[in-house]
């Protein structure tokens, strides 16, 4: 039925059937509209057809204008271009037509009788017709097609053609000269969809369209290449030069004559090598001019000749800090902070890390407290300096302001930190509190586990080959390791650290490693200790390993890494065994087989603590008290201290400052309370677990360095809420720590 039909019959239903029809009218309604919408793009695709056939017939009656060349002429130039270096001659055949078929709104297409699956559908944008252009180009047109993410730009490589296309663009580059499309290429489903009027047009693609299937029909006519010649190689620099660590970025547009695509790539740069990667070539360079040089291979194995550019890489300047100050002039107690800076750098070149250091101008710069500052809550004149780092690696030179701070108080330093603050932050104590006067919190119970800590720290800082602790360990507990390179520097780099277990039984024994951290080597003991353990708070790792009578495993060693003078090697982990195992931490020489143990001395210890003890958790139950500061103080006294025996001397040890023991404390509040770390010994940077929530670092910028009046922000405690924390004495820093308890009242 006709359109204008349709339209007459439904009218006159209306007229006789109004108020008993009106479900089936709409419903016919709303078939003719979706007729109309249909028979509208059946007509659109058709007239692209149409108009790309029409434009087809125009270039073919005009390349029929052209003169005529002799077939003798023609055989004798095919002849003379055969010889030519870089081509390989082929025999001559006729042409032949390859047919794709293709369905709007479908994935399926037909490509000269075998079926295909496509990523995306053809489909209808804005009343025209898009192809899904990968498919198109490689399988009918012959042509390579390369993208450049960063730009978004599609490069399609044909014989005598080069068309550039840019995503959500109008218009493209047909060898060099700028063509407008009739819509912009998108990008759906990872697949680029572009116009089909400009790919036959463009192209010189036959086009029918089958207006029942809705069938798009593209036929080319293929030409049996004669010959093949070499590709060419090609690529720029977007800039004329970079700086040191700057990314360097070039755009590569290699073409082939003949439409081959292009299989294999050969980057050379003067004094680094070749790759097929340029990107592996490019990296860390420093400043100099290099020479980059690349050839390309098609898929009928011809190389192209050499293409080189030269690359200029200028030193890299440090960013220069400009202006740096307070937003104000002064500011309140408990006021936050506002600052503001300019810096000069590269072009590009942005800041990867900013260093903030503050202390009141009556401290010593070493007492300057590592973070930036967000209030300050004591009247006076503050030193805030500003340190920055570019992505380069390069650092400025420190810059700082003074900050004026009135008798005002807008909010107390409790206040401000248990309702604003995070956890990990330095509380400076501008009060002055000796957090020691606090009442002593009241231990409802306390406990500790019969599991073995091993535990080898002496001799922390080895200087000759040896044994470094050797003992056994059976049942489940945890091992300790923390040694620093003393060597002297023309060897230390040879040597390596081991952690080796050996099976002396007569059964097999299996061992089950959990929670294993082992990290280094570093020369920031402090902040290596402290990453140990927020790692080993964090970890889930686990791992088995069956050891046969006799056999002996490195559970560690650090053959593979450069251990330079100085650097420190530390970690934690928890083993469980079904026997007894012997455990041996030894330095030895990089070459060396793990036989040779057995040949090495016993080294003697030094004042740090070594040896086998009983105890990795002390589970303490607190009530904190309502109304009243109070406090608890961990790793300070040797009743507390877990005991055991050297192995390799045989005498009775404690190990002072509880290193490798978990702190398990059971915390309820009897109204909202604030809690509080406070290094008390001379060094500390540790991490801090919450069991209920997450690990912390503690503090989180920085560390302590015998300020025994600041102290770090663990939490807030709810009334009425029980907490579990877990705290345990980071590698590398000392004992004991308080733990202040100060309730809201207090605030």
């Amino acid at each position: 039925m006709n359109k204008k039909m349709t339209s007459l019959l439904l009218g006159m239903t209306m007229a006789f059937s109004m108020p008993i029809q009106s479900t089936i009218y709409a419903e016919e309604v709303n078939a003719v509209q979706q007729e109309d919408k249909e028979i509208k793009e059946d007509n659109e695709i058709k007239e692209e057809a149409d108009t790309v056939q029409e434009d087809r017939v125009k270039q073919e009656e005009e390349s029929s204008k052209e003169p005529m060349i002799d077939e003798e002429e023609q055989v004798q130039e095919e002849s003379t271009s055969a010889s030519d270096i870089g081509e390989t001659f082929h025999v001559n055949e006729d042409e032949t037509i390859s047919k794709l078929i293709m369905t709007i709104g479908k994935k399926q297409a037909i490509l000269d009788g075998t079926t295909y699956t496509l990523q995306t559908a053809p489909k209808i944008i804005k009343e025209r017709t898009y192809l899904p252009l990968r498919f198109v180009a490689e399988n009918i047109l012959k042509a390579q097609v390369d993208f450049n993410h960063s730009q978004k730009q599609i490069v399609i490589h044909k014989v005598g053609m080069r068309v550039i296309l840019e995503v959500g663009k109008n218009t493209a580059i047909v060898n060099g000269e700028k063509v407008d499309l009739d819509g912009a290429p998108v990008i759906e489903a990872s697949t680029t969809l572009v116009p089909l009027r400009f790919l036959g047009e463009t192209f010189g693609l036959q086009v029918d369209y089958h207006h029942t299937q809705k069938q798009v029909i593209l036929s080319k006519k293929q030409e049996i290449t004669t010959s093949n010649k070499a590709p060419t190689a090609h690529f720029s620099f977007k800039k004329e030069s970079y700086s040191e660590g700057e990314t360097i970025e070039l755009i590569e547009d290699s073409y082939d004559e003949d439409g081959d695509r292009i299989v294999a790539r050969n980057w050379e740069l003067s004094g680094k090598g070749s790759s097929q990667d340029v990107s592996s070539l490019l990296k860390n360079l420093k400043a100099g001019t290099y020479e980059l040089t690349l050839k390309v291979k098609d898929e009928k194995g011809l190389w192209s000749s050499a293409y080189a550019q030269s690359l200029v890489i200028i030193p890299n300047k440090p960013p220069v800090i400009t202006t740096f100050s307070t937003q104000k002039t002064s500011y309140a107690q408990g006021e936050a902070l506002s600052f503001d800076y300019t810096y000069d750098n590269e072009e590009g070149e942005g800041i990867s890390k900013e260093r903030w250091t503050y202390r009141s101008v009556n401290e010593a710069s070493n007492q300057a407290v590592i973070t930036k500052p967000y209030a300050f809550f004591a009247p006076g004149e503050y030193i805030v300096t500003l340190e920055l780092t570019d992505i380069a690696g390069k650092v400025s030179e420190e810059m700082q302001t003074t900050v004026h701070i009135t008798k005002e108080v807008k909010q107390t330093e409790w206040a401000y930190h248990f309702t604003q603050g995070k956890i990990g932050d330095t509380i400076d104590n501008y009060q002055g509190i000796n957090y020691r006067n606090y009442k002593t919190a009241t231990i409802k119970s306390q406990l500790q586990n019969k599991d073995t800590l091993w535990m080898s720290d002496s001799p922390e800082v080895v200087t000759t080959n040896g044994i470094l602790y050797k003992g056994d360990f059976t049942g489940e507990g945890r091992v300790l390791l923390h040694h620093i390179n003393g060597f002297n520097e023309n060897v230390a780099s040879e040597k390596r650290f081991v952690l080796v277990a050996e099976n002396n039984e007569e059964e097999p024994i299996t061992i089950r490693i959990s929670q294993e951290v082992i990290k280094g080597p570093v020369e920031d003991v402090l902040y290596l200790g402290q990453q140990v353990l927020y790692d080993y708070w964090k970890s889930n790792s686990s791992r088995t390993i069956t050891l046969a009578p006799g056999q002996k495993v490195a559970l560690y060693d650090s053959k593979n890494k450069t251990w330079l003078k100085e650097q420190c090697i530390s970690g934690i982990m928890n083993l469980e065994t079904n026997g007894t195992v012997q455990l041996t931490t030894a330095v030895m020489d990089r070459t060396d087989d793990l036989n040779q143990l057995d040949t090495l001395p016993l080294l003697d210890k030094s004042i740090h603590v070594r040896g086998t003890f009983e105890g990795t958790v002390r589970y303490y139950d607190l009530d904190i008290e309502k109304g009243k500061s109070t406090q608890i103080v961990l790793g300070e006294t040797p009743e507390e201290w877990v005991s055991g025996a050297d192995a390799i001397t045989g005498e009775w040890i404690q190990n002072k400052g509880n290193f490798g023991v978990t702190y398990r404390l059971t915390l309820t509040a009897q109204e909202d309370t604030g809690i509080i770390l406070n290094p008390r010994a001379d060094v500390f940077r540790g991490a801090i677990k919450w069991v209920d929530t997450d690990t912390y670092l503690a503090p989180n910028a920085g560390y302590f360095m015998g300020q025994n009046k600041k102290a770090v922000l663990l939490g807030v405690i709810k009334k009425g809420e029980t907490r579990v924390l877990e705290y345990m004495l980071p590698n590398g820093s000392s004992a004991p720590v308080l733990l202040g308890f100060i309730p809201k009242s207090q605030w």
